[in-house]
């Protein structure tokens, strides 16, 4: 039942940003959705789709609550090569990056006491300025 609602929230969500973002960046989008019920997390922030150019970068400022597991994953469109994704502490101390050579990051993440933070995005591979891209933020409970 659990899974159900959860994919429930996901294809909602998916429905009301296709006006604004690219079909394929929400696909990868529900994908993961799909992917990470599985195991138990739901979507738990607003979804973020924007655009970056070549070598750009954005930050987003979140809240995470204590003793949560999270898993944060980033998506791109066709013409993305190379998609970054760090996240820091209220310090501005890095607590996980994903720099791999892709344009799929993924973070998994435990916060211990409810804080905020700041994920990074950066866009190091776009062949066709600007590349849509989006993230989604899941956690436990």
């Amino acid at each position: 039942m659990l899974r159900t609602i959860t994919l429930a929230l996901c294809v909602g969500t998916f429905a009301v940003a296709n006006a604004q973002s690219d079909c394929l960046v929400q696909k990868q989008v529900l994908d993961w959705c799909v992917e990470l019920a599985k195991e138990g997390l739901a979507l738990s922030h607003a979804l973020h789709y924007s655009e970056l150019a070549n070598g750009g970068s954005e930050r987003l400022e979140i809240t995470l609550t204590g003793d949560r597991t999270y898993k944060i994953a980033a998506v791109c469109d066709g013409d993305c090569g190379d998609l970054d994704l760090c996240l820091y502490d209220e310090d501005g101390d890095q607590v996980a990056c994903d720099t791999s050579d892709d344009s799929v990051p993924l973070l998994a993440i435990t916060a211990n006491a409810n804080s905020g933070a700041t994920l990074e995005v950066k866009m190091y591979d776009c062949k066709v300025n600007p590349c849509r891209y989006g993230v989604a933020i899941f956690s436990s409970k």
